[in-house]
């Protein structure tokens, strides 16, 4: 398949040239191309996506008669599920007495943050992706296919799908192609690991920094990440300390962290003392001409045509 847009035309057309030799014009084109995203999209004039395709291995076993009617087995700890991998047999001894029928080894595609790449691109309107399912493409496929139609034909998902909407990456971030590496790496390795409410990647780290980054890893600081914001910088060469790694075991819990009392200090010196806080990361518009209002009016939901002062501006 071959992607084009035309952009002279009286609105964005897609041609498609499959491999039947049939070519369509379309003013809505989907990419459903698993592994072969970036790829794909680059047909259409997407430089970059931020997602990375890893051999995903299972082999396919002979019968089994212990247990044919048993439930799927799945075992987080030694990464298994259902078909022998890694530590199978010592979790199920049957299995090493049976025979391989076949072995399969295909590419999987998995982003930066472990979720999908949904919706509208941010750069050429009409086009959709939906791709990146981390190897979770059966569990999300039936959900995200309903708000994904919703998404081209009503302009809007039924539900709040930002955790999947292909915008939370930010430009700068899909064109760091080594950051797209380290980071899906890192998701593929745990895709099975439990999800904590304060873990933090140890990949992609070092990516941007603010005016005070310096002043504050030499006063001490350890930087932690923001999700789809700045990166923060890890203070030790990489596989020299693990300082930072052990101290984020003691977050890994569902329940308060071994450094709630230092948050909870921290907390109080804002709230009772003085605290400097850098937002510099925030978005900031200057928006200025003739359709400057009409634009603030379709881009925000606010109503900001509405003075506070009582009157209207138009």
């Amino acid at each position: 398949m071959a992607v084009k847009y035309m952009k002279n035309a009286p609105y964005l057309t897609f041609i498609i040239a499959t491999i039947y030799l049939a070519i369509k014009k379309l003013r809505v084109c989907t990419l459903i191309k698993g592994a072969w995203g970036p790829r794909v999209a680059r047909f259409a004039g997407i430089p970059a996506l931020p997602l990375v395709p890893f051999k995903h291995a299972y082999v396919v076993s002979e019968g089994i008669p212990e247990i044919r009617n048993a439930p799927n087995l799945r075992d987080h700890d030694v990464n298994l599920y259902i078909k022998i991998q890694g530590d199978a047999a010592s979790l199920c001894p049957t299995l090493a007495n049976i025979g391989v029928k076949s072995t399969v080894c295909g590419p999987e595609s998995f982003t930066p943050d472990h979720k999908p790449l949904l919706g509208e691109d941010p750069n050429l309107f009409g086009l959709y992706h939906n791709c990146g399912y981390n190897s979770s493409g059966m569990m999300f496929s039936a959900g995200c296919g309903i708000q994904l139609a919703e998404w081209i034909i009503k302009g809007r998902p039924n539900y709040n799908m930002f955790t999947f909407d292909i915008r939370r990456f930010t430009p700068s971030q899909m064109s760091r192609a080594h950051w797209a590496r380290e980071a899906s790496f890192e998701s593929y390795v745990k895709n099975y690991s439990i999800v904590f409410p304060n873990d933090e990647p140890l990949a992609g780290r070092d990516t941007s920094h603010d005016a005070l980054h310096q002043e504050l890893v030499e006063d001490g600081a350890i930087m932690q990440v923001q999700q789809y914001d700045w990166g923060g910088a890890h203070d030790y060469p990489r596989n020299q300390d693990t300082k930072y790694e052990d101290i984020l075991k003691g977050e890994y819990t569902f329940g308060f962290s071994k450094h709630f009392d230092i948050i909870k200090k921290e907390a109080l010196a804002a709230r009772n003392s003085a605290a400097l806080f850098n937002l510099s990361y925030y978005g900031k518009f200057y928006l200025t001409g003739p359709d400057a209002q009409r634009t603030a009016d379709l881009a925000f939901t606010a109503n900001l045509s509405k003075r506070t002062d009582g009157w209207s501006r138009s």
